[in-house]
């Protein structure tokens, strides 16, 4: 009966039995798939919204005077889902980017910003 039923359903369609097959991700696409998690959570925090896309330099002109290589969650979501990070230290190096950008500019402006 098996067997006729399975020439009835199509073989993808078919219940499997025993352990569920999973397809194996690639290293890489596996670990950008975990950074792209984290910096969806950063995304979503209530703070994240200031990070979200580039700072506009219309409001703060000193901005790219004072941060040399700026960067925004936008542009680590981007870079994650393109699998641009290799290792965990790449990514940390951007988030930490992230972090510093804001201490350096905000420095300048109000100590209690960074505290």
């Amino acid at each position: 009966q098996s067997e006729a039923r399975s020439k009835r359903i199509p073989e993808h369609l078919q219940r499997q039995t025993g352990k569920r097959q999973r397809r194996k991700l690639n290293p890489r696409t596996e670990l950008n798939s975990v950074f792209f998690d984290v910096v969806q959570a950063m995304w979503k925090h209530p703070y994240g919204i200031s990070f979200q896309r580039p700072v506009d330099t219309r409001s703060n002109p000193s901005y790219r005077a004072i941060v040399r290589n700026p960067i925004d969650l936008n542009i680590i979501k981007q870079n994650a889902g393109s699998e641009k990070y290799p290792d965990k230290p790449s990514f940390l190096a951007d988030v930490d980017l992230l972090i510093n950008n804001c201490k350096d500019y905000n420095a300048t402006r109000d100590r209690t910003l960074v505290s």
